[in-house]
């Protein structure tokens, strides 16, 4: 493993281990669950949601994304993994899938009810800018807002590091940037 990936997974391994534990999680953007597996072994959520469209996207700002045109996957076919991969989790209420877009499955939970929300979904600004504010809205007081690829170079421009900037600035007394290093960031909600 090269030296920036592995800094990578010690970054993602170190918000692991600081997410609250036994709570109420959801994480936006699923792809395969590779990530979702180790949420629910490190973090120990007592409820997980796991929220993605699993919808190629066409237009060509997209193109280049794991979920953009230019790749040719069914995605029909990897949300039926997903569903397979955590069928005993689903079975037993623990994991909950939502095969939809963020904003209507947040839509969906109460505001003040989650203890965290790890935000992995579409890495435009306008997207992650919208994720993070409804996370906002639904994480407690004490709760967690987490995203990954907070990087500059990638397809997605500064659309990242642009929203989770703008957030913090729009929410200073209720928002504390706790974690950011290597592509990871955690902000807690007072």
């Amino acid at each position: 493993m090269s030296e920036p990936a592995n800094t990578y997974q010690k970054a993602r391994q170190i918000l692991l281990n600081a997410l609250p534990k036994g709570g109420v999680g959801v994480e936006i953007g699923v792809w395969k669950g590779d990530f979702s597996a180790r949420l629910l072994q490190v973090a120990a959520p007592r409820i997980l949601h796991l929220v993605d469209p699993w919808q190629i996207n066409q237009d060509e700002a997209h193109a280049k994304a794991w979920y953009g045109r230019e790749r040719g996957i069914d995605m029909d076919e990897i949300h039926a993994s997903v569903m397979a991969r955590f069928k005993a989790e689903i079975a037993a209420e623990r994991v909950v899938i939502h095969r939809a877009s963020s904003i209507d499955a947040m839509a969906s939970f109460d505001d003040g009810t989650l203890d965290f929300v790890y935000i992995d979904g579409d890495h435009a600004y306008d997207a992650v800018r919208a994720d993070l504010e409804i996370a906002v809205q639904k994480v407690r007081p004490k709760g967690v807002i987490c995203a990954d690829d907070h990087m500059l170079g990638r397809w997605w421009g500064d659309g990242v590091v642009r929203a989770v900037n703008e957030v913090l600035g729009a929410h200073p007394r209720s928002l504390t940037l706790v974690f950011a290093a290597n592509g990871q960031v955690m902000i807690e909600k007072r």
